[in-house]
């Protein structure tokens, strides 16, 4: 299992000056602590990646920041828990992400069912259950990020 005292913010980019990201991370805040070995993958595999941490800052367009940080990353990690299934934003951000046809990872927190505005976009992907910590799931997806990021680097410089 990665370390879970790496910083949440080590490759983080919230900046939405600096959109330089290659993984954006959909989760709830109220899993904050569950995905912090999440982000600790992506610091070891060296992976600029954008996340909420703290929220938007007052006078920004949230909904604008968001978009473009989907718009221009290469990867979405929608964190699936029981609150950010219940998240309108979450949902948004998954909907926007299908819309842009990004490649989606769902990483369940729990065995909670997706939202059902979200469900047909992700009930045929596989999934990464990292429910029970087993280290099995967390090198998937550190093998699966570090696949999906090659194949994407390899399609946009054709």
């Amino acid at each position: 299992m990665p370390n879970p005292d790496i910083p949440i913010d080590d490759k983080a980019n919230p900046n939405p000056d600096e959109m330089d990201h290659q993984v954006f991370i959909s989760y709830s805040r109220k899993d904050s602590e569950a995905v912090r070995p999440i982000c600790g993958i992506l610091n070891e595999l060296n992976v600029k990646y954008w996340i909420d941490i703290d929220g938007i800052y007052s006078g920004d367009n949230y909904k604008e920041i968001i978009g473009h940080a989907i718009k221009e990353t290469d990867l979405v990690l929608f964190v699936s828990s029981v609150n950010s299934n219940s998240s309108k934003n979450v949902t948004k951000e998954i909907g926007l992400a299908d819309k842009y046809g990004k490649t989606i990872i769902p990483v369940r927190l729990d065995n909670s069912p997706y939202n059902p505005k979200i469900d047909y976009d992700l009930n045929s992907i596989d999934c990464i259950d990292i429910s029970g910590g087993n280290p099995e799931m967390y090198e998937k997806l550190r093998k699966t990020v570090r696949a999906r990021l090659v194949i994407s680097c390899s399609s946009t410089k054709k």
